[in-house]
C-alpha cells in the first residue's frame, strides 16, 4: 500500500502532528510545516473545527481559548498550498462534521 508516496512495510511514513500547536496563528502553522518538512516529515496534519460545535457556551473561558486557536478555511487554503511548496502533503482530522466536506 502506498502513502504520502511511501510504499508501507518496506517504508516508513513519517507524520508532523501540528494538531493546535499553531495556537490559532497561521504564521506559526506556516512556520511548523517548513520545519517539518525540513525535517524529512512525508506529511503534517492539523485539527479543523468550529469552535461553537465543538465546546459549551456554558463554560466561557473554554469557548475563547478553543476559538483562538481554530484556523479558518481561508488559513486552511494557504496552509495546504504552503504544504505544496514546502514538498509534504497536509491533511487535518475534521473534529467536528461541518468540516468534512471542505477536507474531502
Amino acid at each position: 500500500m502506498k502513502l504520502f508516496g511511501r510504499t508501507l512495510g518496506p517504508e516508513l511514513a513519517i507524520v508532523a502532528e501540528i494538531g493546535v500547536n499553531h495556537e490559532g496563528d497561521v504564521e506559526a502553522a506556516s512556520r511548523l510545516i517548513r520545519a517539518a518538512a525540513g525535517a524529512g516529515a512525508d506529511a503534517v496534519k492539523l485539527q479543523s473545527y468550529t469552535a461553537e460545535r465543538l465546546t459549551s457556551a456554558t463554560d466561557p473561558a473554554r469557548l475563547a481559548r478553543v476559538t483562538r486557536f481554530g484556523l479558518s478555511l481561508a488559513d486552511h487554503e494557504r496552509l495546504f498550498a504552503e504544504a505544496e511548496s514546502s514538498g509534504v502533503r497536509l491533511f487535518s482530522t475534521a473534529v467536528t462534521e461541518d468540516w468534512v466536506p471542505s477536507l474531502q
